[in-house]
C-alpha cells in the first residue's frame, strides 16, 4: 500500500507545480525581457544561448540589437560602434540587459526549486500520515470511524494542511526565510521596471540626434543624410510607443501584480491549501477524522515557515546526505541571486 502511496501522493501533490513547469513561463518571459518587439523566429539561438548564459556584452549579441533596430549592417562596423551615440546606445543596452538578465535568473532559479519539489524522496512518515488521513481518498485509519469501511470520514482541514506541508518540512527548513526575501526583491525589481517604462511611455523620453552624430554616421556607414537620420532614429525612443502591445499575457501580469503572479509561478512547495480544498476537506476542524478519533481538531494549522514546520507534529524529512547537499547549494544559488537583485 505505502508503494502505491509513494507514486499517487508526490503527483497529487505537485500537480499544480507540474502545471506551471510545462507552460514554460520563463522562456516564455525572456523573449518579453530582451526583445519584446522582435518575433522569436527573428532571434538568432546563438544570441539567445549566449544571453541565457550571462554573455551581455558578446559582439554578436549588440550587433544584432543594432542589426533588429536600424536594419542595416552598415552601422556594426568597429568605426560606427566607437562614435559617441552608439557607445552610449550600446551602454544603456548593457544596463538594461544585465537588469532582465537578473531577473531571468531569478525566475530561473525559482523553477530549479520547483523541479526539485517534484523530485523530492518523501520520507516512510510522510506516506504513512497521509494513508492514515486517507488523503489520496483511500481508506486508511481515518475509515476505521466511518459506518462504512470503504468510505473515509472527512479529514479535518488543518489535519490535512499540517500533513501535506510536515511532507515537505525540509523545504520550509533550508528555503522559507531566504525564498520570502528573494520574492520581495524580485517584485520590487518588477514593479520598479514597471513604472519605469510607464513614464518612458508617458513622456515619450527621446535620445537627442546632434549634427555631429549625423556626420560621424555618415563618415563610418557611407550613406547619405537622409539615410542616416533615418536609421538612427529608430535607436533614439528608449520606450517605444506602444511597446507593452508586444508583452505576452504572462509578462504583463507579471509587471501588474508582481506579487501575486509570482505566489502562483515561484512556489516553495505544494500548497496544501489547495490541494485540501480539492480534496473537499475544507468544511473546518469539526466533526472531522482528527488523526485518532472523528471529532475536532485543535492545533490549528502550522504555517509553512522555518518555525512553523518545527512546531508542526506531522513534519517529516526522508534523511539523505546526498539529496541535503543538492537543496544546500540550491539555496545558496538563491542568496547569490537574491543579492544580486538588491543591488539593483
Amino acid at each position: 500500500m505505502l508503494d502505491e502511496i509513494n507514486i499517487a501522493f508526490p503527483l497529487f501533490a505537485s500537480q499544480e507545480i507540474r502545471y506551471v513547469l510545462s507552460h514554460s513561463y520563463t522562456d516564455k518571459v525572456f523573449k518579453d525581457l530582451f526583445f519584446p518587439e522582435t518575433p522569436s523566429y527573428a532571434i538568432p539561438g546563438s544570441v539567445i544561448s549566449s544571453i541565457k548564459a550571462g554573455h551581455i556584452q558578446q559582439s554578436d549579441n549588440i550587433d544584432f540589437e543594432i542589426l533588429r533596430k536600424v536594419r542595416s549592417a552598415s552601422f556594426i562596423s568597429e568605426e560606427c560602434k566607437a562614435t559617441s551615440f552608439m557607445s552610449s546606445f550600446i551602454a544603456e543596452t548593457v544596463e538594461a540587459w544585465t537588469e532582465s538578465h537578473i531577473i531571468y535568473r531569478a525566475l530561473k532559479i525559482g523553477d530549479q526549486i520547483m523541479k526539485r519539489v517534484i523530485q523530492l524522496n518523501l520520507s516512510t512518515e510522510c506516506l504513512q500520515n497521509v494513508l492514515k488521513s486517507s488523503l489520496l481518498g483511500r481508506p486508511g485509519c481515518s475509515s476505521c470511524y466511518s459506518d462504512n469501511s470503504s468510505e473515509a470520514p472527512r479529514t479535518c482541514t488543518s489535519l490535512c494542511e499540517n500533513v501535506i506541508n510536515g511532507c515537505y518540512y525540509i523545504m520550509a527548513r533550508l528555503f522559507a526565510e531566504e525564498h520570502q526575501a528573494f520574492s520581495e526583491e524580485l517584485s520590487r525589481v518588477l514593479r520598479n521596471r514597471a513604472a519605469r517604462e510607464k513614464a518612458y511611455e508617458r513622456e515619450k523620453i527621446e535620445r537627442p540626434i546632434t549634427e555631429q552624430d549625423l556626420q560621424d554616421f555618415m563618415q563610418c556607414s557611407g550613406l547619405t543624410r537622409h539615410e542616416v537620420y533615418y536609421r538612427i532614429s529608430r535607436l533614439v525612443r528608449i520606450a517605444p510607443v506602444g511597446r507593452e502591445h508586444h508583452y505576452s499575457r504572462e509578462f504583463k501580469h507579471l509587471l501588474r501584480v508582481p506579487e501575486t503572479t509570482l505566489m502562483d509561478i515561484q512556489q516553495l512547495a505544494p500548497d496544501a491549501y489547495v490541494l485540501c480544498r480539492n480534496g473537499g476537506w475544507l468544511e473546518g476542524n469539526s466533526d472531522c477524522y482528527n488523526g485518532e478519533t472523528v471529532g475536532t481538531y485543535t492545533e490549528g494549522t502550522h504555517p509553512f515557515t522555518a518555525e512553523g514546520q518545527e512546531e508542526n507534529p506531522y513534519a517529516t524529512f526522508e534523511s539523505d546526505y546526498e539529496l541535503y547537499n543538492d537543496l544546500s547549494e540550491l539555496r545558496g544559488r538563491l542568496q547569490d541571486v537574491t543579492d544580486a537583485l538588491k543591488a539593483l
